[in-house]
């Protein structure tokens, strides 16, 4: 979210052979996507830099998690037993100079309504969030409140019906 429209719809993939972040746009392709590579989004020089796990966060920053070894395949972990680091990691918060930082919703106590609309958010961790809560409340929830979720995800059928497939019974 806080990126520009260029960056919108894109994905960012971590290459750990590379120490780089690559970064493809997606085409709608049938019932699928064709990837199309796009410029390297970040790289390094870091012989350290595993990028293994690429989110964006609540602030619509990409937040990267970084296995920070030396060997991405341990093939030489033997050889070398000082590039093998198996108790630390690092956490990149990646944002956009002059790049707004998004306030999250708060959804844990958002109504049905609210956390459907968030089923269609732009952001990622919103749209992910309100899954999360729809489902548990799905699971925990009384008769009324899945017959509600239910109803509000009649929305989504034929088009993403599987949006939150963990929750249907």
């Amino acid at each position: 979210d806080q990126f520009p429209a260029e960056y919108q719809g894109r994905v960012f993939m971590g290459n750990i052979h590379q120490n780089a972040i690559n970064h493809d746009r997606l085409i709608p392709n049938g019932a699928s996507f064709k990837a199309v590579a796009e410029k390297d989004f970040l790289t390094t020089s870091d012989g350290w830099f595993r990028p293994i796990s690429e989110q964006v966060g609540p602030d619509g920053a990409l937040w990267i998690g970084d296995w920070c070894d030396k060997y991405p395949c341990y093939q030489n972990a033997r050889a070398d037993p000082e590039g093998v680091d198996r108790e630390h990691g690092r956490i990149w918060r990646v944002g956009y100079k002059g790049g707004k930082d998004v306030k999250a919703p708060e959804l844990v106590k958002a109504e049905i309504p609210e956390l459907m609309e968030q089923l269609l958010s732009p952001n990622g961790f919103s749209e992910a969030r309100a899954r999360r809560v729809l489902v548990e409340r799905f699971q925990n929830g009384n008769q009324q409140q899945k017959r509600d979720i239910q109803a509000g995800l009649s929305f989504f059928e034929g088009s993403n019906g599987g949006v939150i497939s963990a929750g249907r019974e």
